[in-house]
C-alpha cells in the first residue's frame, strides 16, 4: 500500500503474518500515520508479538500530532509490540526518543540501513 500527501511518501507491507514494515520519505502527515494504525491494528487479534519496522531513513520530520498518535496506539498494544525504527533525521530521532520515553524503551532505533535489515531478517529467521 502506498499514499503520497503531498508533502511526504508513505509505503506499507505485510511481510508475515505479524510482521509488517513502512518506508517515509519526506514529511510524516496524519493521515499516513493514521495508514499505519489502520492496517497494522488487524494484525494485533491475531496474538503474539507483532513486529513494526519502519525504515525512516528518508524521512525529514513529521507533524507533531503523529508522534502523539502513534505513541498512544502503540500504548494501547504494548505488551504485544516488538517496534524497530531506522532514522537520520535529528528531529525525527528527537521524536522518536520522545516516544520511546513514554513506551519504556520498547522501540530499537538503528542509524544505519544494514542493522535494520539485519533486525528484519532475525525476526523473520527466529519467528514473528
Amino acid at each position: 500500500m502506498r499514499l503520497n500527501t503531498g508533502r511526504g511518501t508513505i509505503h506499507y507491507w505485510e511481510l508475515a503474518p505479524r510482521v509488517y514494515m513502512t518506508e517515509v520519505r519526506g514529511f510524516l502527515t496524519q493521515p499516513m500515520s493514521q495508514l499505519i494504525m489502520k492496517q497494522a491494528e488487524p494484525l494485533y487479534a491475531i496474538g503474539g508479538t507483532v513486529h513494526g519496522f519502519h525504515n525512516w531513513f528518508a524521512m525529514d520530520n513529521y507533524d507533531s500530532v503523529c508522534r502523539v498518535e502513534l505513541t498512544s496506539w502503540v500504548l494501547s498494544h504494548r505488551d504485544q509490540s516488538g517496534l524497530y525504527i531506522g532514522v537520520r533525521s535529528r528531529m525525527v530521532a528527537m521524536g522518536v526518543a520522545v516516544a520511546n520515553l513514554a513506551l519504556g524503551s520498547l522501540i530499537r532505533v538503528h542509524n544505519e540501513p544494514q542493522a535494520l535489515e539485519e533486525a528484519l531478517s532475525d525476526v523473520l529467521q527466529h519467528g514473528a
